[in-house]
């Protein structure tokens, strides 16, 4: 995940940089001791995606680990949650290329409403997470929200070429969507100032 709490381009929170500065402000503020901790281990706990998806080349052909970590990554994406059995590498290309179906339900969303729901959480999360009169962040998540509503727009716009069948629901799913990153930019807006879009 990205930041640009200490830098106008975004840097990854897992970074040396990153953690280094956001640890030098943990110390200024002077927090009680389980804050503070509290706080700390939030920042040391981000793995490094880069390195860590790096790492499965790494033991295959026992190269010399990056910043000396071990972990391996996996970015398996929102859609494991529909699936309930271990498969076979090649039960799986066949499911990816359409010859087979290996997930146990049918009644899930389409995949930019969950990517929509995976967002609107991180937004909930970044606004529970955030010290009073943040600006600069406030503005940050604020900006996130915006484009969230764009997307809304555009998909909504080209609904039909989207979706073959279900083109109500998933117009109505967006609906959802939509008034639920308007609440939560209004949290962080003042009074009267609602989102930008």
């Amino acid at each position: 995940m990205s930041n640009t709490e200490f830098t106008e381009e975004p840097i990854c929170t897992a970074s040396h940089n990153y953690q280094k500065r956001k640890i030098e402000q943990l110390q200024s503020l002077n927090l009680p001791e389980v804050e503070y901790k509290r706080q700390y281990d939030d920042v040391v706990s981000k793995e490094c995606l880069c390195v860590g998806l790096m790492n499965s080349a790494v033991h295959v052909y026992s190269l010399p680990r990056l910043k000396n970590l071990e972990a391996v990554t996996i970015c398996p994406g929102p859609n494991i949650a529909y699936f309930n059995k271990i498969v076979s590498l090649s039960e799986m290309i066949d499911h990816i290329y359409g010859r087979a179906n290996l997930l146990s339900t049918t009644d899930r969303p389409h995949m930019f409403i969950k990517e929509l729901n995976l967002n609107m959480e991180y937004m909930r999360e970044q606004i529970d997470g955030m010290k009073q009169g943040n600006e600069k962040m406030m503005k940050d998540i604020k900006s996130f929200g915006d484009q969230l509503l764009k997307g809304i727009r555009y998909y909504q716009g080209e609904a039909g070429q989207i979706v073959s069948s279900g083109r109500e629901k998933f117009l109505q799913q967006l609906d959802i969507c939509e008034k639920s990153i308007t609440s939560l930019i209004l949290e962080l807006s003042p009074v009267g100032a609602g989102p930008s879009v």
